[in-house]
């Protein structure tokens, strides 16, 4: 699976790039109860800021605590968490970031403090302090009414993570996106400009894969 290349590696404007790492990639799959069980993909934008994109589900703690721990980041060290949208598979842990700003539909909260955003009026935008591009956050309405996707530049191409905005790879040949809709036609057009607008998306239940 193609991963973009190393933070410190540059492009036209000269300063270091992020880094995406997937540290859990999500699963989606019936269980013998007949329900649905579900773990989200939870993704590291490495640079200076930390961004997590998504913190999964309860079930992922200990597994979300290991691979931040592999890649030398600590839960105190990341500045913005990015909850692509409300699904609890999506924000179970959320409070193992104590210095992290929130991000979930139009609230902005840090330290407990909230102010709204107001997507109507453009991206939200994190700026970074290495040199590099602003990191974008974007309203893709569909899977829910407030669905967010994350854009970050890279070494080698734009990369949306994008939650359940697509379940994961191969997901328009099987019909699972159309499954979880709550507005098909919305959903439709979000996933379309998504794609045109970058070479790589981060699904919200699989690994990385290029438009």
């Amino acid at each position: 699976m193609p991963r973009p290349a190393a933070r410190r590696q540059t492009r036209d404007w000269g300063g270091p790039v992020h880094e995406v790492i997937i540290l859990l990639p999500g699963t989606a799959s019936p269980a013998t109860s007949g329900a649905m069980r579900a773990t989200a993909s939870v993704t590291l934008i490495a640079g200076v800021p930390n961004v997590i994109v998504d913190t999964g589900d309860v079930t992922q703690r200990a597994a979300l605590l290991g691979a931040l721990a592999q890649h030398h980041v600590d839960p105190s060290a990341v500045a913005f968490v990015v909850n692509t949208h409300g699904h609890l598979d999506h924000i179970g842990n959320n409070n193992l970031f104590p210095n992290a700003t929130f991000l979930l539909d139009a609230d902005v909260a840090h330290g407990g403090e909230y102010r709204v955003h107001d997507y109507a009026l453009g991206d939200f935008t994190i700026e970074c302090r290495d040199g590099g591009p602003s990191i974008r956050v974007v309203a893709t309405p569909g899977h829910t009414d407030h669905d967010l996707t994350v854009v970050v530049e890279t070494a080698t191409g734009a990369v949306a993570v994008a939650g359940d905005l697509f379940e994961y790879d191969g997901d328009d040949a099987d019909g699972a996106w159309q499954r979880w809709t709550r507005n098909e036609t919305l959903q439709r057009k979000s996933r379309e400009r998504i794609r045109a607008a970058v070479q790589y998306i981060v699904p919200g239940h699989g690994g990385m894969f290029r438009v």
